[in-house]
């Protein structure tokens, strides 16, 4: 018999269908971002190989272990922009650089670039996370000292008075900050809890002086003053001296466990840990270096900061190397009487580590955007419902590391 002609070939499979954006906490969209080609920020970039895959180092704190994901093996393409390219710096001083030195290097340049008016800029920068799709805290109200930059207008008195009066009710608690300082120099946070007399809103404000954090009673127009001062010719942010500075002012709900939140039994069973009430000592803040895209070294504080309690982590991508917890810390956790598990490297294992690889890509989201060596991605991580938030991004960061240091050399001296 003639041969029979093969079937004919199954008709193609239909695409599959794209990302959904799913609303987070606070109407921010947190998960399954889409994914964008992002728009370089920098300028006259040129462009780097970046080494793939995890240096072969073991891990020296017990509690912690490798998370299994690798990078792909191979070089990644990674573009520098002269704003941040300090190459020429570095190979006059023959890269013998301190931490200190490191920051007056970079120093010159946030204040002479452009770009750095909006890498540091909360504002600007919020625009850009979202942008993105990054989980970020909502903004209740934001705007800039003299005109509109951007989605972000001029600043009006009246309009943050009526956003103080919406943030009074928040279960939360709020936070108002300037758009361009650090440090939490200016930074109040709030929670209402009645009115004057006159009809003026009141609010427990906790403020940090320089040591620690300490609690006021506020009214409205306290806060507006507040504001005022940091939106001056004479802000405390001046001091940075930067020629391209937007100064403002921003408030947002706080990433904090409101009465009812955040039970001891809800985060023993999330992250194996015994916490206090609302969360204490579960609520971190971590702070990031990233060097040339790729996480280096990590600090994570509890929330609210105190900058004595520390943990310090080395990580390679999402892998982690070793974590040491600070004298103060180690202190603190001597001190533990409250039942709470002691605030260890535990801690990072536990809360910080699963949330590294969303982190880790990120970072080199934002590395790519920025045409960065260096900055610092701070994020919020530990509540249940919230998950990883994140706060900021600051660059070149006064934290004196010097492990990030030595990656920061090792891979300018590939270039």
């Amino acid at each position: 018999p003639p041969p029979q002609s093969p079937p004919p070939p199954p008709p193609p499979s239909p695409p599959p269908p794209p990302p959904r954006q799913q609303s987070g906490g606070n109407g921010t969209r947190s998960s399954n971002p889409p994914r964008r080609q992002p728009t370089p920020v920098g300028s006259g970039a040129r462009h780097l190989d970046r080494e793939g895959g995890r240096r072969g180092q073991s891990a020296q704190a017990e509690t912690i272990e490798r998370n299994g994901s690798e990078r792909p093996n191979g070089g990644v393409e990674l573009r520098l922009s002269e704003d941040f390219d300090l190459s020429l710096e570095l190979q006059r001083e023959g890269f013998a650089v301190t931490p200190e030195r490191r920051i007056e290097l970079q120093m010159e340049r946030l204040r002479s670039r452009p770009v750095f008016g909006i890498l540091e800029n909360k504002l600007l920068t919020h625009s850009l996370l979202r942008h993105l799709g990054a989980p970020t805290q909502e903004i209740a109200y934001g705007a800039l000292a003299s005109a509109r930059l951007g989605e972000w207008p001029a600043y009006s008195a009246a309009q943050l008075r009526a956003a103080l009066g919406k943030a009074h009710g928040w279960r939360r608690g709020a936070v108002l900050k300037p758009a361009t300082d650090g440090g939490n120099v200016g930074t109040i946070l709030l929670s209402g809890f009645g009115a004057l007399e006159n009809g003026s809103l009141q609010y427990r404000v906790d403020r940090h002086d320089g040591q620690r954090w300490r609690r006021l009673r506020w009214s409205t127009e306290a806060a507006l003053s507040h504001a005022a001062q940091h939106l001056g010719a004479s802000a405390p942010a001046g001091r940075w001296a930067q020629s391209y500075m937007h100064r403002g002012m921003l408030l947002q709900a706080r990433y904090d466990c409101a009465r009812g939140e955040c039970k001891p039994g809800e985060l023993r069973r999330q992250h194996g840990l015994s916490c206090g009430g609302r969360g204490t000592g579960c609520i971190l803040e971590v702070k990031a270096h990233v060097v040339f895209g790729r996480l280096s070294c990590i600090i994570v504080e509890q929330v609210p900061v105190a900058f004595n309690v520390s943990l310090y982590a080395t990580v390679s991508d999402t892998g982690v190397v070793d974590c040491a917890e600070s004298d103060g810390a180690i202190a603190e956790a001597r001190g533990a009487e409250n039942g709470a598990t002691p605030f260890s490297c535990l801690h990072f294992a536990r809360i910080v580590q699963p949330q590294l690889p969303a982190l880790a890509e990120l970072a080199q989201r934002l590395a790519s955007v920025y045409l960065a060596d260096w900055f610092r991605l701070d994020v919020f991580v530990g509540h249940p419902r919230l998950g990883m938030r994140v706060n900021e991004v600051t660059y070149p960061s006064h934290v004196r590391d010097t492990c990030a240091l030595r990656h920061w050399l090792r891979q300018y001296r590939t270039l």
